[in-house]
């Protein structure tokens, strides 16, 4: 959630909403008194609530998937958003009717979940090593501990993990929450930047992927699409991304010397430390990517964005070239790129109705999700491809609603003898 609150905070600007901060520490306040019901009343109410809070997200979210287009499965066609939806309510019916309490199947599903999450935390910190690793090894260890404690039979008592656990998360969200509402407080007046509006010439992001260079091993999506997969040469491809606006901005960071990509090396390379740090060069335009790499296979395009705030950023951060693997690389760079041009691109004056519906998109959650992951690891192409791509639709979704409709136009009378045309079907 702390993720989630400062992409919100970065795409409406904190001087939209510095005067609302009383609405969070109240926030703070409510999730600290839920966070109470939850953990000291295991036996009451708590429980009842937990199965009715969980049934009635499950209810929520298949009757959304219900309500979407058929256009919404893509490729694989109405089917797939009903089906999803079909299955949700199921599993709502069977929340209703199978109550979580003494139930064995909830305690070992929160345990696995922290423990899997820990996990996670540990070995990305055990591989990257970055610098200020405490902190995510300590957040591991708390995880472990905490799955622990739900896997025995005390001090949680059985049956009541689920409800535990959301009551932690309440008071989470309750320091979060105040803390959030605080820093408003306390951040300095100042007017609001005004909203870009859309722009003839997108800012745009181009992907290369790992495997589009060809495959020798077997397919591993999750390592393929996010991490590295090995090409017909026998060698890692990490794949890369950069970002474009014409005619006079590309963004391309790449080493001067491609290092050897063996595994060996690749594993020696991750570690985020100084010493890893080789000379680095940004590519001049896609022409000279493209005659290097072959066509992008993917892209992203943001048509609102602060294009002044992003070069005075670029100003900056070019000044030093080197590139890390780990800590300053092509994805990290873009990252940093899209930060500075997405600040404040929602502001204005519904901002804090923005920031609400913001903080309630699936999109958004999803986006502070791949954001999450990379904080904890590294950007990669792969990871910022569906972060973005997250924050690309959360961003047209809440343009759309800003957007007055427009009025209706009257219908010309057809001339005489001449057929009216109903819109939308052809012949």
């Amino acid at each position: 959630m702390a993720t989630l609150l400062r992409l919100t905070l970065l795409l409406v600007g904190k001087p939209a909403i510095r005067t609302r901060w009383p609405v969070f520490v109240g926030a703070a306040l409510a999730c600290l008194a839920l966070s109470a019901v939850f953990v000291l009343d295991l036996h009451g109410l708590s429980v009842a609530a937990t199965t009715g809070l969980f049934a009635l997200g499950l209810a929520g979210l298949g009757l959304r998937r219900l309500a979407l287009p058929a256009q919404a499965g893509g490729r694989h066609g109405p089917w797939l958003p009903r089906g999803v939806g079909l299955g949700l309510l199921a599993l709502a019916g069977l929340a209703l009717r199978n109550p979580w309490d003494d139930d064995l199947v909830a305690t070992v599903v929160v345990a696995a979940a922290l423990g899997l999450d820990g996990l996670h935390r540990s070995v990305s910190v055990a591989l990257i090593r970055p610098v200020g690793w405490g902190r995510p090894f300590t957040l591991a260890i708390a995880e472990f501990l905490l799955a622990g404690m739900i896997a025995l039979p005390s001090p949680i008592p059985s049956g009541h993990a689920a409800a535990f656990v959301i009551g932690l998360l309440f008071a989470r969200a309750a320091a979060l929450l105040g803390g959030f509402g605080l820093a408003l407080r306390r951040s300095a007046e100042a007017p609001p930047p005004a909203r870009p509006d859309p722009t003839e010439i997108p800012l745009t992001l181009h992907v290369w992927s790992p495997a589009g260079g060809g495959r020798a091993a077997p397919h591993r999506f999750l390592v393929d699409r996010y991490i590295a997969a090995v090409g017909a040469d026998g060698l890692l491809k990490t794949g890369h991304i950069a970002l474009s606006r014409p005619p006079d901005l590309y963004v391309s960071l790449c080493p001067i010397e491609e290092f050897d990509q063996s595994r060996h090396d690749f594993r020696r390379m991750l570690v985020g430390r100084p010493h890893n740090d080789v000379p680095g060069t940004f590519l001049p335009s896609l022409a000279a990517e493209s005659r290097r790499r072959g066509s992008p296979d993917r892209e992203v395009c943001f048509p609102c964005y602060d294009a002044a705030a992003l070069a005075r950023f670029l100003s900056v951060y070019r000044q030093a070239e080197h590139y890390n693997l780990t800590r300053r690389n092509c994805a990290s760079t873009v990252a940093l790129c899209l930060d500075a041009a997405l600040a404040g691109v929602l502001g204005g004056p519904a901002a804090f109705q923005t920031a609400l519906r913001l903080l309630v998109d699936p999109r958004m959650w999803r986006a502070a999700f791949w954001r999450t992951r990379a904080e904890a690891m590294t950007w990669t192409p792969g990871l910022l491809f569906d972060y973005a791509r997250a924050v690309q639709g959360a961003l047209d979704a809440a343009r759309l609603r800003s957007v007055p409709e427009a009025p209706s136009k009257a219908r010309e009378p057809s001339p005489p003898g001449v057929p009216r045309q109903v819109p939308g079907r052809q012949r």
